[in-house]
């Protein structure tokens, strides 16, 4: 009888943690469809933009636009962004002032608008160290700059691998003095050239 009481009980605790979310009614699920639709990244938005202030002028008015653009939308896979797939250029007439001026002067502001969107990396420049991982849409150090270090401390050179300055970096440092200097591939003091 306890086996029973005592199976039930684990069977019962288990399924309380196992649980699915509550079934959605129709209409909430109506609703989160649509939200998906408006909110995916699937083609661009209207959103509002900062004009860039041309050259020789301090503000303009106005200083936002409304036009399509992906940022804002989700993508489905992390780390994935949504990012612009095609763009054209768009020109907007505003208002540029100088400071003490109180008479504007109209000129033409050009920025990009978005006409496709997609889910990909978010490209950055990396640092010379670095390489671009597609898997984790991220800078990372560069693998042959690792094996060069790995090839040196084969050798009996006293570096070390700094994954933070994804860098060989001398264990030990030296003050070589006015009339050497330091050797940061050899990590010693070599007279100055």
């Amino acid at each position: 009888m306890r086996i029973v009481l005592l199976l039930t009980l684990v069977v019962a605790l288990c399924h309380g943690f196992t649980q699915n979310c509550p079934a959605k009614s129709r209409a909430e699920k109506k609703f989160w469809y649509k939200q998906s639709l408006v909110t995916h990244c699937n083609r661009p938005t209207d959103s509002l933009v900062q004009l860039k202030v041309p050259d020789g002028y301090d503000y303009v008015k106005p200083s936002v636009v409304k036009i399509n653009q992906c940022s804002g939308l989700f993508c489905s896979e992390y780390p994935m962004k949504c990012v612009a797939r095609s763009f054209q250029t768009k020109t907007v007439q505003v208002e540029a002032f100088r400071r003490g001026s109180h008479s504007p002067t109209c000129v033409d502001v050009s920025l990009q608008e978005h006409t496709a969107c997609g889910c990909s990396c978010d490209r950055t420049t990396c640092e010379p160290n670095e390489v671009f991982d597609d898997e984790t849409c991220s800078c990372v150090c560069d693998p042959r700059l690792k094996s060069q270090c790995d090839a040196r401390l084969a050798k009996n050179h006293e570096v070390r691998w700094s994954e933070r300055a994804c860098a060989c970096l001398c264990i030990h440092l030296i003050d070589c003095g006015s009339s050497m200097e330091w050797n940061q591939w050899l990590c010693r003091c070599d007279p100055k050239q």
